[in-house]
Formats: C-alpha cells, structure tokens, sequence
C-alpha cells in the first residue's frame, strides 16, 4: 500500500508542477502572440528596434524556463 501511496504523491506533485509551469509559459506566449498580431497589422506605435526588444525579452523568458524544465526533469528522471 505505501509504494501506491508513494507513487500517487508523485504523479500529483508532477502534475501540480507541470500546471505551475504552463501557466508560468503562458504569459510570454501571449505578449508574442500580441505583439506579433499588432506588428502584422499595423497597429503598432513601436519602431522595428523595440518591438525587437519585445520580442527577444519574452523568447528569452521561454528559453530560460525551458532550460528549466528541463533540469528539473533530469533531475527527477535520475531519481526514479
């Protein structure tokens, strides 16, 4: 009974995890989805150059919390 117990624990903090970090991935995706929306139509008041900024800001947040995930993966994955 205990292995089961054990193994339910992770499967929920696992999924706990995973929701945290969608929600985490979200909001860069959004402000990219936007600011590419708003570059396509037009509808900007930002130059080139800071919608740039923008937009390498946010993909840097996307990549940092991949890295992360990733880590926090392996790390998992090497304690199973």
């Amino acid at each position: 009974m205990r292995p089961k117990l054990l193994q339910q624990a992770k499967a929920t903090a696992s999924a706990e995890m995973a929701n945290k970090l969608a929600h985490t991935i979200n909001n860069p995706l959004q402000s990219l989805m936007q600011l590419a929306h708003l570059a396509a139509e037009g509808q900007s008041d930002h130059n080139a150059k800071t919608l740039g900024q923008q937009f390498s800001d946010d993909l840097r947040r996307l990549s940092a919390l991949a890295t992360e995930s990733l880590a926090l993966s392996g790390d998992s994955l090497s304690q199973n």
